[in-house]
């Protein structure tokens, strides 16, 4: 049916066969009339970018995050950014030398008006060069988790 916000959490599906596995649903806010968009905007080892909703970072890399625009018409726009694991944090949050293991994942960043927007950090470890995750980008296909078949995966290429 129809989500909202209050519909967020984590829902277990369960197969007929009784596999299951947890998601976790975010509905994020949308800008009506008058409302003001926000853009992700990050420092990567301290050179600021913005605009991309997606990012592949090497593991240890340094990152801050923030939202454009600061202020509209001269008042300021408060943002907060909710973390992969939930926690909510205050806009200029310094993840600090990134994990695969903790912060790899989708940042939701909110506005005082309940615009949304969101980043997906994907994570390389640069020992294996392998990403945090592998995506099966071919949602007809059932697989298991972590293989891919018949084409490119999200970790740079591999095919199984």
């Amino acid at each position: 049916g129809l989500v909202d916000q209050s519909n967020n959490g984590q829902f277990v599906l369960t197969t007929a066969g009784g596999c299951a596995t947890v998601v976790t649903l975010n509905v994020t806010g949308v800008c009506g009339p008058g409302e003001t968009a926000i853009i992700p905007e990050y420092k990567i080892n301290g050179i600021t970018g913005s605009g991309e909703n997606q990012l592949t970072l090497d593991e240890g890399t340094l990152l801050e995050l923030s939202a454009l625009p600061n202020e509209v018409n001269g008042a300021p726009i408060d943002i907060v950014i909710t973390l992969p694991n939930g926690a909510i944090v205050e806009d200029n949050y310094v993840v600090g030398n990134i994990d695969k293991n903790t912060d790899g994942g989708v940042y939701i960043f909110t506005s005082n008006e309940g615009c949304a927007t969101t980043l997906t950090l994907n994570i390389i470890d640069p020992v294996d060069g392998c990403f945090d995750y592998i995506e099966n980008e071919d949602p007809s296909v059932v697989l298991s988790p972590g293989s891919y078949e018949g084409g490119l995966d999200s970790a740079g290429g591999n095919s199984v």
